[in-house]
């Protein structure tokens, strides 16, 4: 999804809850086209989000595009409450320069 944003955005971070490790919180770092996502510690008693902050030129955000990108790599998941699954509350916030 990162390797799609507009050139507008030129730095994005936050920390993401994959589907793949929900119980561990990953860091994105994003800086032009180069992103990358580090292993973090575990969610422990803070509940798992998704939270990033991105900076872009000034007017260059479409924020309904930019959420419908967001939305379309939420996962959604149906797994029995005995598995012990944690839900992400996912939020993001605009910046622009």
């Amino acid at each position: 999804m990162f390797e799609e944003l507009p050139k507008t955005i030129y730095r994005a971070k936050g920390v993401v809850q994959l589907h793949e490790m929900p119980d561990n919180r990953m860091i994105l770092q994003m800086v032009g086209k180069r992103a990358s996502l580090t292993l973090a510690d575990e969610w422990g008693e803070e509940p798992p989000r998704t939270q990033i902050v991105m900076i872009a030129s000034h007017g260059g955000l479409d924020v309904e595009g930019l959420r419908t990108q967001l939305e379309a790599c939420i996962v959604v998941d149906e797994l029995p409450v005995a598995v012990g699954q944690k839900t992400a509350k996912t939020e993001w916030t605009r910046q622009c320069h």
